[in-house]
């Protein structure tokens, strides 16, 4: 399957799991093509100061990698900052949250799969 960019779903989620501002999404890939598998796959924009509030993954984990900007992040209670090149994995059972805490938006990867 090939698609040009102009064929991608993009969408944008205001207070993603209780955050603030905005979130811009590009899905890369969709839950039907891989059903039982890949949850969510895309790439995703957060504007300075905007993030997607603290939340509990249930059933999937999740990876963030970071391409652009700086995030803070909370990974079970412990607070990081990521910049280009770092990532974070949270685990089924595991609590996490991130925010744009940079001048420029914050632009990474997400996947999330079922466990």
């Amino acid at each position: 399957m090939i698609k040009q960019a102009e064929q991608l779903r993009r969408e944008v989620v205001a207070k993603l799991q209780g955050g603030e501002g905005q979130v811009h999404m590009t899905h890369l890939q969709e839950e039907k093509v891989s059903p039982g598998k890949v949850k969510l796959y895309a790439k995703c924009v957060i504007p300075p100061g905007a993030s997607i509030g603290r939340h509990q993954h249930v059933g999937t984990s999740e990876t963030y990698y970071i391409l652009a900007g700086e995030a803070t992040v909370e990974d079970n209670g412990v607070k990081a900052v990521l910049r280009p090149g770092d990532m974070i994995f949270t685990d089924d059972g595991d609590f996490h949250s991130i925010q744009s805490s940079g001048g420029t938006d914050l632009e990474y990867i997400t996947l999330i799969l079922y466990k």
